[in-house]
């Protein structure tokens, strides 16, 4: 989804519109969708996406190296 969904939801919103860039919203699997579209394809949401809201992502830190990170995640 993050590979070919979500950039094709963006190319039909963008060219429909004649905007540029769109503001994405997502929540839970939204919030995973553009996590990994990010993570793979950071050039093309760079030049499409304005301003990204992630309300109740979905993320488990299983495989963390940083105690940190692991200490926030188990105790938010």
């Amino acid at each position: 989804m993050g590979d070919k969904d979500l950039p094709a939801a963006i190319d039909y919103v963008t060219a429909s519109t004649g905007h540029s860039k769109v503001v994405y919203v997502g929540h839970s699997q939204g919030t995973t969708q553009m996590f990994y579209a990010l993570a793979h394809n950071e050039a093309y949401f760079a030049n499409k996406v304005s301003l990204f809201l992630a309300f109740g992502p979905v993320m488990a830190l299983n495989h963390a190296s940083s105690d940190l990170l692991v200490f926030i995640a188990n105790n938010d």
